[in-house]
């Protein structure tokens, strides 16, 4: 999940959102508390944390529906996972890549 989240908050600097490293590692620490299960509260969360203003409020929604779709979210490997599902994760991402931009 962590490179999940990475990726994003380059997808979001790319859109000229300004995210620090001290706010991705808030973001990964928050999710660790809220989980991903439910969609809604996996987006409020990374709002509140990454999008500061009006504007990055409206980038955040856009980057964020053509980032993630519900059905990647739920493939990322628990923390803690073993290697092998990290493994089927890191390949799903893989086939899938062409469904993220990437900036």
């Amino acid at each position: 999940m962590e490179k999940t989240i990475v990726d994003f908050v380059k997808v979001l600097r790319t859109a000229e959102v300004k995210v620090s490293p001290a706010e991705t590692l808030d973001v990964m620490a928050a999710i660790e508390f809220v989980g991903y299960e439910d969609r809604a509260l996996f987006k409020n969360t990374l709002s509140m944390l990454l999008a500061k203003n009006p504007e990055e409020k409206e980038t955040f929604e856009t980057c964020f529906e053509k980032f993630f779709t519900f059905d990647d979210v739920m493939q990322a490997p628990v923390a803690g996972g073993s290697p092998d599902e990290a493994q089927d994760s890191d390949a799903f991402e893989d086939e899938n890549s062409g469904n993220n931009p990437q900036g």
